[in-house]
């Protein structure tokens, strides 16, 4: 994606996933890990040995830092804020693990 001039970005989620310097489970996440990118899918999805996301339609990315999560909403057409736990409720259970990306 580029508007103007420069040079453009990935914007698809499984391809940033593999781009991360590490991946995991959100929940597993080190105490260092203070921000970075947070991945939202069925755990079937991800495949955490091989850093790779299948490309499925229900799949979401957010930014952290700390415990607040930056994310586009489509359903409010806007930039929101939430907590871990009211980011996992953007998709319904079993679409609704979560995993964290160390950006590189």
């Amino acid at each position: 994606m580029v508007v103007g001039e420069g040079t453009p970005a990935s914007i698809r989620v499984q391809e940033l996933f593999p781009k991360c310097k590490t991946v995991g489970r959100w929940k597993d996440r080190p105490a260092r890990l203070t921000q970075g990118l947070i991945f939202i899918t069925n755990a079937g999805n991800v495949h955490l040995q091989t850093k790779t996301m299948d490309n499925v339609p229900r799949k979401h990315i957010g930014i952290f830092v700390g415990d607040d999560i930056w994310h586009y909403s489509n359903k409010r057409d806007q930039v929101v804020k939430q907590t871990p736990a009211e980011f996992v409720n953007h998709y319904a259970a079993p679409v609704n693990a979560m995993f964290v990306g160390e950006m590189p």
